[in-house]
């Protein structure tokens, strides 16, 4: 399976488009944003990535809580408060936006993979035994960068891009 992986997108709709195209043309089946979409209007487009699932949790900086959530369910998607525990086949999942649940998560053995965003660093690590990725920044304000990171579940490697 191939999960796409992204944060802060902070309504920089050129910078989602490019990394909803970058997701369509790798086919991904799982699509998790860490957070700080800002407004609705910047979660639609992410239903045009081609992925059957789409999951978030909000961040720090996304007050429209009800326009949110109904966005992503507009788009079959679903946004839920951090920290965000769910499994998709083998693969145990704990989303956040701020990196405050971490140790919970890679001290969880039913935990394979803790993303989160807030601070726009991208790092991929692996802390005892887990893999612990945060994507970047999607809308590259802070650094200059726009990355999204693939995942690919059957081999646990990881792909950034820049977009």
């Amino acid at each position: 399976m191939l999960i796409g992986i992204m944060s802060d997108s902070h309504d920089n709709l050129t910078s989602i488009d490019a990394a909803v195209a970058a997701f369509s043309k790798r086919k991904i089946d799982l699509l998790l944003h860490c957070g700080d979409f800002i407004a609705p209007f910047a979660v639609k487009p992410l239903r045009n990535t081609g992925a059957g699932d789409i999951r978030a949790v909000f961040g720090n900086n996304d007050g429209e809580v009800n326009g949110l959530t109904n966005t992503f369910a507009s788009i079959d998607g679903t946004v839920q408060n951090k920290p965000y525990r769910f499994q998709i086949n083998e693969t145990g999942i704990m989303m956040m936006h701020e990196p405050y649940f971490i140790a919970d998560g890679i001290d969880d053995p039913g935990i394979n993979l803790v993303t989160y965003g807030h601070t726009h660093k991208l790092s991929i690590k692996k802390k005892r035994g887990t893999l612990v990725i945060n994507p970047g920044e999607t809308c590259g304000y802070l650094t200059g960068k726009r990355t999204i990171v693939i995942l690919d579940t059957s081999t646990m490697n990881t792909e950034i891009l820049e977009i």
